[in-house]
């Protein structure tokens, strides 16, 4: 069955999903007075939201979040949803097709007549150039590098902010994660690897004790590195821990001695924190919150700066 590209614009799109996570009973009609636009256009803008993975329809013609980064694009920044329709839109193969075309040069009129053949659309290839196009504008996508991350905080450090956002009881352990690392790279991380580090941060939000907190955040970086690791083609099965695949790396040139050595100081914290007794002390560290903050923000920190040089060759800290 040919898939249906539906003609609605992203402010469309981006006002009924914020109207679906305010209204758990949100259905078209609602949607459409709360846009200020025509039923007929509501109904594209929610098919569109479920194509691109942001809603889902329930019993009776309603619609629910897809899952957390839905509530974050609703409770974002202009900005910050700009950064998540991006991140869901690149995901959506036609659409991931048509930019990469794009960026090598290719015209996208021609480019939105391969795709249609290609991943069976229904449209006519004009109808796909102007949806795509439309899309592709608001989301900056055919800019090449994704947009600089925006934080609600307005400080762009990982180490900065998680000061006083890590304290707040009002601040869910998502809205942290989305802050340090950026949304665009928090929903672009292989699901495992967000979930164990939002695990982390949830774990010491609760204050539930040290080792809880550190051993999903230490399984999160090391499947991290993993992940560039394969990327590259690099074989790691041999090598046990954060520690050795970042030597690995390094010595591959996939890192920088930078990297290495906050892949370091996040393995020697996590250490500390999940093994007890020091061998060389003979008795064991006394974990702290700041201690505990220090490897959440490291994590962070190295997982954001390797990613962007992973992605880019940008060296950023």
């Amino acid at each position: 069955m040919a898939l249906d590209i539906p003609e609605a614009s992203a402010q469309n799109i981006v006002t009924v999903v914020d109207y679906v996570v305010m209204d758990p009973k949100a259905d078209s009609k609602a949607c459409a007075e709360f846009a200020d636009i025509s039923t007929a256009h509501a109904i594209a803008a929610l098919a569109a939201g479920e194509l691109l993975g942001l809603i889902k329809a329930k019993t009776g013609g309603t619609y629910e979040p897809t899952d957390w980064t839905t509530k974050l694009l609703a409770d974002g920044s202009t900005e910050q949803k700009r950064q998540i329709f991006r991140a869901r839109l690149e995901r959506l193969e036609p659409f991931a097709y048509v930019r990469l075309r794009m960026l090598q040069g290719f015209d996208i009129g021609p480019t939105c007549r391969e795709a249609k053949t290609m991943f069976d659309l229904a449209p006519a290839p004009a109808v796909i150039r102007d949806v795509f196009s439309g899309w592709g504008l608001f989301a900056r996508s055919f800019v090449g590098d994704p947009p600089a991350p925006d934080t609600s905080s307005g400080i762009d450090s990982p180490l900065a902010a998680v000061i006083d956002p890590i304290l707040d009881a009002g601040a869910t352990a998502e809205e942290f994660a989305s802050d340090a690392l950026g949304p665009a790279l928090l929903v672009a991380l292989d699901q495992g690897v967000r979930d164990k580090l939002i695990l982390g941060v949830r774990r010491f939000l609760a204050r539930e004790e040290s080792r809880s907190v550190g051993q999903p955040l230490g399984i999160a970086f090391e499947d991290f590195l993993r992940g560039v690791a394969r990327k590259h083609s690099i074989d790691a099965s041999t090598k046990h821990g954060i520690g050795q695949v970042g030597a690995q790396l390094r010595g591959l040139g996939k890192i920088t001695k930078r990297h290495l050595g906050l892949i370091e100081s996040a393995n020697s914290l996590r250490i500390a924190i999940e093994h007890g007794e020091d061998a060389d002390e003979g008795k064991g560290w006394q974990i702290t919150a700041q201690g505990l903050r220090l490897l959440i923000s490291t994590t962070m920190l190295a997982i954001k700066s390797i990613s962007a040089y992973d992605e880019r060759g940008d060296l950023d800290l």
